[in-house]
């Protein structure tokens, strides 16, 4: 399905959503954001906590952003056997010790880039088992304070 809303928004726990039909369900107590071959033009918002989005199929988002605007405890792990591909810079920049995860077998297409971390990214980390792949035309593909590429991971910067 395709959602044409301009906002999904995660992180008071109010919507679920189906699977099946509406192409995305999010699991409330267990921070999990499931996506299934859906299409959400708009902006996705997560809570500021560690956040799973397990992805079947071929999926995109506009925009994916974190409630607080300026995280502090954020850390999305990217799990599943599809494609996400996040169209605008993957911004979860503000506090100290953040961290992306692409885990091993999920694929990411970070279109606009990623930046993640607080002033200069020192202690924020993104780590691939699986897919990365970023096509930026900003400044710069990845911001953060380290990259690490483990066994079986790939990462692609163009």
């Amino acid at each position: 399905p395709s959602i044409d809303a301009s906002d999904l928004d995660f992180s008071s726990g109010s919507i679920t959503g189906d699977l099946d039909t509406d192409g995305y369900h999010w699991d409330t107590a267990n921070s999990i954001l499931e996506l299934k071959n859906v299409t959400v033009s708009g902006t996705v918002t997560l809570p500021d906590s560690t956040v799973t989005i397990k992805t079947t199929g071929n999926c995109s988002i506009g925009t994916l952003a974190v409630s607080t605007g300026n995280p502090l405890n954020t850390h999305l792990i990217f799990s599943g056997t599809g494609v996400l591909t996040v169209q605008n810079q993957i911004n979860i920049s503000g506090g100290d010790g953040l961290a992306l995860t692409v885990a091993e077998g999920a694929q990411l297409a970070a279109d606009g880039g990623i930046s993640i971390g607080a002033s200069g990214g020192v202690s924020s980390t993104v780590t691939v088992y699986g897919t990365l792949t970023t096509n930026s035309t900003a400044t710069y593909a990845i911001y953060s304070g380290k990259v690490i590429v483990g066994a079986g991971g790939t990462l692609n910067v163009s």
